[in-house]
């Protein structure tokens, strides 16, 4: 029995790698892989599953993974939503999207486990949220319809402080009612197209002073071949602002192929990026996401 078990030991991946490679090596060359990769890493044996859940991994993998952030795609399909994703910083006109998961819309999806409760936070304001929300330095922004009519109805930005649980109401011109919120260096930004078809230039608000409520003006002007690279009947939707200054551009519909188009508001360049990998979608709406982190937490 005892041969056995050593022979066994001897053959494990774990006890090969240990003798050739120091763990905190081993640890670093997986924390590399896609998560797909350490999935079947953690089958290979019990040892191989205990070192890729232990908290240091975990917290290193997450930190590696920020460093390459990833553009989202998901879409219905027959009942289904699927999920893709893409390389977000890589400078090429063609990008292949790899295959995640998928879920039948009829499935109730659960945060966390145990036993659950909600708190109700009280608010000064009655209203109903009229846009996406965006979190930037643990402040939660969306645009809210407060205590109107439907012919004439208060544009409020709302601003509710996670950590002190507080809300703070700022007015906004009407021309922001349409615009797409975005973390413009650490500031709230709200991205104005001047057209919604064929953009030709941006007018991003941005919000200096929370407090006193304080906006300055940003409008960029699209480079000359950006007309070579949109297509008339194309319908552009924004994407938001990545953490590297581009500004992120998805033809969802009725546009085939499917593209992406990034444009850094610093050097005043664009690049348009096919989305190959998606397959037949029939044309379903995809929804694009940015800065898509993997986290093996809870695989």
């Amino acid at each position: 029995m005892e041969k056995r078990q050593k022979l066994v030991s001897e053959k494990d991946p774990l006890t090969i790698f240990r003798n050739s490679i120091p763990i905190d090596l081993f640890i670093s060359i997986l924390s590399r892989l896609p998560v797909k990769s350490i999935a079947r890493c953690r089958c290979v044996s019990k040892q191989w599953a205990s070192i890729l859940r232990r908290p240091d991994f975990t917290d290193l993998f997450l930190k590696i993974s920020s460093t390459r952030p990833c553009l989202l795609f998901t879409f219905n399909l027959n009942g289904k939503w699927l999920f893709f994703s893409a390389p977000q910083h890589q400078n090429s006109s063609l990008l292949a999207a790899d295959r995640h998961m998928s879920f039948s819309t009829e499935n109730v999806l659960t945060l966390g486990t145990g036993e659950l409760s909600w708190r109700t936070i009280e608010c000064s304001i009655p209203h109903c949220s009229a846009s996406d929300g965006i979190c930037i330095n643990g402040v939660v922004y969306y645009l809210a319809a407060c205590n109107g009519t439907r012919l004439h109805t208060p544009i409020k930005l709302v601003c509710f402080d996670v950590r002190f649980e507080k809300f703070k109401f700022l007015d906004v011109n009407s021309m922001i009612w349409m615009s797409t919120l975005v973390n413009f260096n650490g500031k709230l930004g709200a991205i104005l197209p001047d057209e919604f078809v064929c953009f030709i230039r941006i007018y991003i608000p941005v919000l200096d002073d929370p407090e006193e409520g304080k906006w300055s003006r940003h409008i960029y002007i699209f480079p000359p071949i950006w007309k070579n690279l949109v297509a008339q009947e194309d319908f552009l939707c924004v994407v938001g602002m990545t953490h590297s200054g581009e500004i992120v551009f998805s033809s969802y519909f009725p546009s085939d192929p499917f593209y992406v188009l990034r444009y850094n508001v610093e050097r005043n360049t664009v690049i348009k990026v096919e989305i190959q990998g998606l397959g037949s979608r029939k044309g379903s709406e995809i929804f694009t996401f940015i800065d898509h982190v993997e986290n093996v937490k809870h695989i």
